[in-house]
């Protein structure tokens, strides 16, 4: 089933962090895993980065490298970035990438956006 997965620990306190229309929100790396295993691999996935109490977009993604089904279906069609970690763009960008080249799959579109607070 075709979906777009929003990840942001802020998503229902900051207006400009609201669940994009049409996006199913997950506010923890734990509440996204378990959309993810119902659903599987989303076509778009707009992360932020920085989520609660030493929750991260890490821990998520680290979690489909370690426990998700092997191989690893092809990554979303379309990341979307909107934390205010800017280090943390980069090793998103680099961990899709190396997901892509092991299984050799396309990149996806990467698009870093900016929040406005």
């Amino acid at each position: 089933m075709a979906y777009k997965l929003y990840i942001d620990d802020q998503l229902d306190e900051v207006e400009s962090r609201k669940i994009p229309i049409g996006f199913i929100g997950a506010k923890s790396s734990d509440e996204a895993w378990n959309i993810l295993m119902s659903k599987g691999i989303p076509d778009v996935m707009d992360l932020d980065h920085d989520l609660h109490d030493g929750d991260s977009i890490r821990i998520f993604l680290n979690r489909i490298k370690n426990e998700y089904e092997f191989p690893l279906p092809p990554p979303p069609k379309v990341v979307i970035v909107h934390s205010m970690n800017n280090m943390a763009y980069d090793w998103i960008v680099d961990f899709f990438k190396s997901w892509c080249n092991v299984f050799d799959y396309e990149y996806p579109v990467f698009v870093k956006r900016d929040l406005n607070i």
